[in-house]
């Protein structure tokens, strides 16, 4: 369970935990920290007894102190607001401080509440109606909320959730549509949960049913004959629901599918040709990212896999965006915060997804760009610290621009420039000197390799040599930089359009130089920048 109480709420202003207490605010707690899982009830309790606040989320206490302030008691005659921040009495409501969730058994007490009652809460155990206030007992207003009945015993299960692409895939590509979005194949645990996914897969007509084996199941005896171990985590399917006279493989089929007049399993082998849809476990230890746009905030980036439209899986962002199929190839996103189109793609084919990169038509104004612009947009699971790859698989950044393909589409070579130059840049300018109003001072390192001839009558000798110069640049961004010079070598395009120092020798005899080779590199001299998660490749 997730409580949101007007009197609560995240502070904008530097990230911490606070709220008021007799209108004097509260930021006295550091140490408060803990991770909000979706779709996942958890069961908080904040307790304030003679002047000392204790917070215990999951029947554990994780934060406390003293409260500031000389008035300890709290008057009563107010109104609480559940789910949203109230900026005035029964009033000044602002939508972005609104909850969006589910709430149950909420209560309020006049006393302290012991350490044993918060664990028998935290467990699902017996649960006293507050004498304050109780959820269940008390009347409210409602505005845009839906009421469920569900037995308290169910907030502490684990739910497992899934959703089924429906195009028929072998099982490394069914195992490859899941992971790209950040989920692993499903299997189901007990029969009541495989006769659930059965009814589902029946609603892709046009697709799953295809075949008399039409979708995969994410469990394999590879590791043990007849003992079938799920993909996701590796534990055992103690009742696995296999149609009669089945799993008669042996050794040669350890994978399964699932037989479309029955919903029974069959073995089969892993390697075989056969194509079926997949269902995925949800997971959200690796949200889904869209990337390419101008989120103010991270978890702005973050999507899930959350439902079904148009016959496909739909993709949901946790501030309220939705990426769907509208229709055939065309997919769209919409923002129901304000009830409009942001942006419509065309792919490929009706099997494809948006996975990956892609250019979007913006149809609205957005990121200081005008309807009808053109932008890439990404979505991946890939980490800041790693590459997104074009068709959605991630790679750790050290490969980009490495000299190999290690991304399957060959993408992290492409595009591998080192230079952005400023708007303004001249090649004519040079840059300024960091240290104020002083010249910029040039590094060099002379080597002379051979004398090659000395003339007394001409007072000349002929020297062949090598030259180095370096100087600083810091006007210009600096892509895709190995750790070795030799990787980070300017091309010819890259060479002309940069400052760079012109060398004379004025006592050359006759003025004849001859240039054998010249060639320009870059030196990282440090790490790389912050990552920045709006951009669409993360790149290096």
């Amino acid at each position: 369970m997730i409580l949101m109480l007007s009197m609560l709420t995240p502070d904008r202003r530097g990230g911490q935990l606070g709220f008021y207490y007799n209108g004097v605010r509260q930021l006295g707690f550091p140490h408060l920290v803990t991770a909000i899982d979706l779709h996942t009830w958890k069961h908080y309790c904040h307790v304030f007894y003679q002047g000392e606040y204790s917070v215990y989320i999951g029947g554990e206490e994780l934060g406390g102190g003293t409260i500031a302030t000389s008035r300890v008691p709290v008057p009563l005659r107010g109104v609480i607001a559940l789910g949203q921040e109230q900026d005035l009495l029964a009033g000044g409501y602002d939508p972005d401080q609104s909850y969006r969730g589910r709430l149950a058994l909420m209560n309020i007490y006049s006393r302290r509440v012991t350490e044993a009652e918060i664990k028998q809460q935290a467990s699902c155990g017996i649960i006293a109606s507050g004498d304050i206030f109780s959820l269940e007992r008390d009347e409210m207003t409602l505005t845009n909320v839906t009421i469920e009945l569900q037995e308290a015993k169910e907030f502490c299960e684990a739910s497992v959730d899934y959703v089924i692409f429906p195009e028929r895939r072998n099982l490394p590509d069914s195992l490859q549509a899941c992971r790209r979005v950040g989920y692993d194949m499903y299997s189901p645990s007990t029969p009541t949960q495989n006769t659930a996914l059965f009814n589902e897969s029946l609603l892709f007509s046009s697709e799953c049913l295809a075949n008399n084996y039409h979708l995969w199941v994410g469990a394999t005896d590879r590791e043990q004959e007849n003992v079938w171990r799920k993909f996701i985590d590796g534990t055992i399917v103690t009742d696995p629901p296999f149609e009669q006279n089945e799993p008669n493989g042996g050794d040669g089929e350890d994978c399964i599918l699932m037989f479309l007049l029955s919903g029974l399993w069959v073995d089969t082998s892993c390697s075989i040709k056969w194509a079926a849809c997949v269902p995925c476990q949800v997971s959200y230890s690796k949200p889904l990212r869209l990337r390419g746009l101008c989120s103010p905030t991270e978890a702005e980036t973050f999507y899930e896999v959350l439902g079904y439209k148009s016959e496909k899986p739909y993709f949901h962002g946790y501030y309220g965006n939705l990426v769907y199929r509208r229709e055939g190839v065309e997919w769209e996103m919409y923002d129901l915060a304000h009830s409009a189109v942001v942006a419509t793609t065309t792919l490929l084919s009706e099997d494809s997804y948006p996975i990956g990169r892609h250019r979007w038509t913006l149809r609205r104004g957005i990121c200081k760009l005008p309807p009808n612009a053109e932008i890439t947009l990404s979505f991946s699971v890939c980490a800041n610290t790693e590459f997104a790859c074009s068709n959605g698989d991630c790679i750790a950044k050290k490969y980009r621009c490495d000299g190999n393909n290690n991304c399957p589409d060959f993408s992290d070579e492409d595009d591998c420039q080192m230079l952005v130059l400023p708007r303004g840049y001249r090649p004519t300018q040079p840059p300024t000197n960091t240290q104020g109003n002083r010249p910029l001072l040039l590094g060099s390192v002379v080597r002379i390799l051979r004398i090659t001839r000395i003339s007394d009558v001409r007072r000349a000798i002929d020297v062949e040599m090598s030259l180095d110069l370096q100087w600083p640049d810091p006007r210009i961004t600096y892509l895709n930089l190995g750790d070795t010079l030799e990787w980070n070598k300017l091309t010819e395009n890259e060479t002309k359009n940069i400052w760079k120092p012109r060398l004379a020798f004025p006592n050359v005899y006759d003025g004849k130089i001859n240039l054998i080779q010249e060639e320009f590199s870059v030196r990282k001299l440090k790490g790389p920048l912050p990552p920045q998660y709006n951009d669409e490749k993360m790149g290096k």
